[in-house]
């Protein structure tokens, strides 16, 4: 139940404001147990989303459930800062750019 779905969308921006980053992501985390799996029926899905209902019924529960999610996104989100730290030299790209002085 822990598990996400992730869907991971990045733009460039090769003109972009000041004070905007260059690139954007955005992540979207969906757990696992509310999408359809491959090769399950629409009944089966429905019964399947059904007991998923009646196991986080409680308040408590759900917010388990929901604590558990962003954990697990966290670290994911951790994980692709410093895979995107590793691609692009942020200190480099700093550096370079407050030599530069003004962009225009």
């Amino acid at each position: 139940m822990k598990d996400l779905h992730l869907t991971v969308e990045g733009q460039y921006y090769r003109k972009h404001g000041s004070g905007k980053p260059g690139i954007e992501l955005k992540v979207t985390g969906i757990p696992s147990i509310l999408l359809p799996r491959r090769k399950e029926t629409r009944i089966e899905y429905k019964a399947r989303q059904a007991g998923v209902a009646r196991r986080l019924n409680n308040t408590r529960k759900l917010a388990s459930f929901r604590k558990g999610c962003e954990r697990t996104f966290g670290l994911v989100m951790r994980d692709y800062t410093t895979h995107l730290e590793g691609i692009f030299d942020v200190t480099m790209t700093e550096k370079q750019v407050s030599s530069w002085g003004s962009i225009p």
